[in-house]
Formats: C-alpha cells, structure tokens, sequence
C-alpha cells in the first residue's frame, strides 16, 4: 500500500510497497535508506516480556514483563509505539471465530522510553490490525458464530489511541468482516464483507462499509461481489474476481474488477477477460491485469484500468501466466513469450520468444514463480522451481539465451507445496505469484543468479551469458537474502552462507526452529529469532557477533526507528 500502514495479517502487493503475510520474512535484500537501528525489540511469549537489545553491544538493555500470553508485535508507522497483542484465552474455530474464554487485549508501549503506557481489552480473538498516521490503532475481533445463539460472540472492530491507551470506540460487525484499508490520513476505514471462505462456509453475500474513524461510526455502506484479490491504493479499492475460465465458449466466465471510489461512494465493475493473472497497481493509481484473449485466440491482453474506467487493451504474450514490473517496465511472461511493457507510455516495447534455434527453453505448461533483471538491463532470469529451472533472456537483442536444470535431482515435493504459499515480493519485484520468500537472488553486478531447490536442498548458480549451471552449492532452506558486500544467505534450521564473489559456501549457523530473521534498514546488523536465543548477527558478512541464551520463545522483533521509517515486523 501506499499509505505505509503496518497491516495484520492482510496481504497487498502492488508496485508500490508491498508486505508479505508470512511467517518468515526479510529485509535483506532491501537497500539501505536509513539511519542506523542501534536497538531491537523482541517479544519472547514464553516469558512473556518485551526485551530491548542494544544490537552494537549485544546484550539486553530492559525488560517489560507481560501479562497474557501476547503473539503479535505491531510497531506504529512513526516508530512511537510498539504494541503486543494477545488473542485471550480461547480455541480457533475457523470460519466459525474465535470461541473466547475472554477477551484479546492491546498492551502499548511507549518506544523511546520502554516503557507501557497501558493495556486495553478488545473483543473476542483477533483478526486483523492496522495503525495510521492519526495514532489511532484499528482491530477486527472475529467473535465466534456459535450454532447455538447462546454461546455465540460478538464480531467487533475496536479503535484504540495509542499515546493514551485508551478505546476510542467499537462497532458490532457481521461475520466475514474484515480490515482491508485506511486513508493516509487515518481519518477513513474500508471494511469488506465476504472475504474469501471455503465453499463448506460461504458467506451469504458482500458489500464495502466506510467508517469514520474519529466517531467510530458508519458513513456509507456500498454494495460490491465477492472476489479473489484485493488491491488498493490512498482513493480506491480493487475486488478482483477470477471467473471459470473454461473451453468451452458457453461455460467460460471472465473475471472481473469492482472499482470502489471512497469519495464518490460508487462502485464500478469492469470486465477483465478469460484467466486474469492477478493484477498490479501503480503509484499513480493505475491500474494493470492480464488475461487470455478470447478463448481459441493466440494472444493475451493487458489492460489498463484508471478511476474505474478502462484505459486501453495492449496484445501480450498468449497464455499470461506471469505479472510483474522488472525494472521500468512491465512484464508478462506467458507459455511462449515473455512481454514487456511501458507503463507511462503505455506501449509494448518489446516480445521475446521462450525459444532457441526453433526449440522452446521452457515448456507450455511450465510455471514461472519470479522474474529479475540485472541492473544494467542487460538480462532477466526466469524461474520455474516447480519445473527445477532457470531460463535466461538477453534483453539487449530481444533473445533467448537459454535455460538450465536447477538441483540435483528430483524428490516431487516443491510441486505439492506450491499450493500452500501466499503472496511475496523481492527486490525492485512486486507481483502477484503462488509462493512469498525469495527463492532466486541477483549478483549484483548480474554476472550470475542464484536459484534455491527446495527440493534438492541446493542452490544453482546460473551464468548470464551462457544460461548454464556453473556450480551447484549443498545448502538447503526455505528463502534467500542477499545480504552486503558479497554474502548471500540461504534461511532454514540452518544459516549458509554463500561468498559469491567465489561461489563457495564459507560458513554455516545453526537455527533450530527459526521463528525470523530481518535485516536493519541500514544494513549494519541481522537478527535471527531461533528456539530460546537471539542471534546478531553481521548485516554485510552474516558473522555472529552476539548470541543472546537467556529467552525462552521470541518470536517477532521490530527494529527502532530513531525517526526513520523501516518495514514493520511480519506476523
């Protein structure tokens, strides 16, 4: 999102800041834009406590004991506040809510002095949290839908001031309610009805519902169908619905967007085409999916949507299965070709065949996962871990260059996986794609890139110029960082690092029950979260330089802002 709002646990991705709902995530290969954090903030549940950590001396600063057993850690935009949030005994029901033996609570700490300001009581569980410019926190507390009226709990969002600790008010809500969006301003709250359920609990129907955030009040309830993604950006909401595509002309139904204008209250459904890909928004609120054509054509089609009106319909690469931005432009990848195009112009600039010497690199049903660019724009790598491969294009000649295997060998297991990962970005990358954690990374000068094998347990090293595999380095995880200087890491129960100045493995930490690992936003120190110890770690080499033995379970962290904005800590 544009606004820098910190949102729990609601995944956006778009070309502007992305954050990714998942358990373990990184700043790492982030560039550096901030003033050193010379201090971390770790919530340890099992103790439970907060615990500020002096990252330059390695060791603990204080410690506010807890009550409750507190899970999430929200750190306000400004850095002010942070807040650790306890769902309140009780036991997940699913769609059904949060079967509550008491209520969720907001314990505020004042950042720059560590010190609580106070703690609040919520509704029944948590579901959703965001802050905003205004100091005000937002919480969507899901209740519990009870077969019985009896034993059933009210769904609630509650509005919290942080500096005062105080609830600004609640409003009863209904089930499938959720957080979804805040005016940069603060002063406005979109919640949507109907998010995506299983088909054993749908909900009956969908609508917008604008609050006020200042009377904790309804200002405007808008109609709207129900969808598979949302975007949104500081005016407008983006429900994109994927359709049923099928072969046959009479089944086929095409997906489709719901654009809601907060200040004009209105709503307006476009058509998107037969198998949407997703779709990215720009900073300046424009607006891009791609899809097939219609069914039997051989060429895909992306549009451009701006204020809920289509701008225009540009011919892409048939069977887009990929969409992205890879540096200025955007990129289509489909079953044959790969499509790039300018979005300021709105013109294609260039198509490139997945084909060599009359032979496809890929293969149709290959599915790409991410795409990358080198800096000087020369290359871009593709890759396709479900197929264990790397397919390379010369973007200077518009060319396939190649593809190589990635791994040694095949164990089936990244296809069954693949399923069950959400929505992620990587550097300068911000697309819809089936999985979150980097799982390739860039040299930086572009020479190679750097392919993880889930399966395998490996890392690939591929060539630019010659698409080849030049090594193959034994080092298994789940995601990539590229830390400074020439240190790449490979996260998992073990840390490996890889000098890639050499491509060699150089060291090796171990990381029983990683819970996260996060980068400072200047680069100068790693942090990893491991069973009972916090590790600092060299944010340039991913040396320890601290190992701190006396936690019992810390599990989420955010770094000090000092007046600088950084990411917030990922639930």
């Amino acid at each position: 999102m544009a606004t820098g709002d910190a949102t729990i646990p609601v995944p956006s991705i778009g070309w502007a800041t992305t954050l990714a709902s998942l358990l373990l995530w990184t700043a790492a290969s982030l560039p550096a834009e901030a003033a050193p954090s010379a201090r971390v903030f770790v919530l340890d549940p099992g103790a439970p406590a907060l615990v500020s950590v002096d990252l330059a001396a390695g060791k603990r600063l204080a410690s506010l004991p807890l009550e409750g057993q507190p899970t999430w850690l929200v750190q306000s935009d400004d850095g002010r506040y942070l807040v650790a949030l306890d769902y309140g005994p009780g036991e997940d029901k699913g769609d059904r809510g949060w079967k509550a033996e008491g209520r969720s609570s907001a314990t505020i700490v004042d950042a720059s002095r560590f010190a609580i300001i106070g703690r609040v009581e919520l509704g029944f569980g948590l579901d959703s949290v965001l802050t905003g410019p205004d100091g005000r926190l937002t919480v969507t507390c899901p209740g519990y839908d009870a077969k019985k009226s009896d034993d059933a709990l009210p769904r609630e969002l509650v509005v919290v001031d942080l500096a005062t600790a105080r609830e600004r008010g609640r409003l009863r809500i209904d089930p499938g309610t959720d957080l979804t969006w805040r005016s940069p301003d603060g002063r406005t709250l979109a919640l949507l009805l109907g998010l995506p359920r299983s088909k054993k609990y749908p909900w009956p129907e969908a609508r917008t519902t604008i609050v006020d955030v200042e009377s904790v009040s309804v200002t405007a309830t808008l109609d709207s169908a129900g969808w598979d993604q949302v975007e949104r950006d500081e005016e407008r909401l983006y429900l994109i619905d994927f359709g049923e595509p099928d072969k046959n002309p009479k089944k086929n139904e095409n997906g489709s967007v719901e654009v809601i204008s907060f200040a004009e209250r209105r709503v307006d459904r476009l058509d998107l085409g037969r198998a949407p890909v997703a779709g990215l928004l720009g900073e300046d609120g424009l607006f891009a999916v791609a899809s097939e054509g219609p069914a039997g054509g051989l060429g895909g089609e992306l549009r451009f949507i701006r204020k809920g009106a289509l701008v225009t319909v540009l011919p892409v690469a048939a069977r887009p299965m990929w969409l992205g931005e890879v540096r200025e432009n955007l990129c289509v990848v489909g079953s044959k070709a790969v499509t790039f195009v300018d979005p300021e112009a709105l013109q294609v600039t260039a198509t490139i065949p997945l084909e060599r010497g009359g032979k496809g690199v890929v293969d149709d049903d290959d599915r790409p996962f991410e795409v990358l660019a080198t800096a000087d724009g020369r290359r871009a790598f593709i890759h396709y871990p479900a197929q264990d491969k790397v397919a390379v294009l010369d973007l200077e000649q518009s060319k396939a260059i190649g593809s190589t295997k990635t791994g040694r060998g095949k164990k089936k297991f990244f296809n069954a996986m693949l399923s069950g990962l959400t929505y992620g970005a990587s550097e300068k990358v911000y697309f819809y794609r089936p999985g979150g954690p980097p799982q390739m990374l860039l040299r930086p000068d572009g020479r190679y890139a750097y392919a993880l094998n889930l399966d395998t347990s490996d890392v690939t090293v591929v060539d630019a110029d010659t698409a080849a595999a030049v090594e193959k380095i034994g080092a298994g995880g789940r995601m990539l960082a590229l830390l400074g200087g020439s240190t790449l890491a490979v996260l998992g129960s073990e840390l490996h690092l890889i000098d890639t100045a050499r491509n060699a493995k150089v060291g090796e930490i171990q990381l029983p029950r990683l819970q996260g690992f996060r980068r400072s936003a200047d680069g100068s120190y790693a942090v990893a979260l491991t069973e009972g110890t916090v590790l600092i770690l060299d944010g340039t080499t991913g040396q320890e330089r601290a190992r701190l033995v006396d936690f019992v379970n810390p599990t989420r962290m955010a770094f000090a802002k000092d007046g600088e904005a950084s990411e917030p800590t990922t639930p």
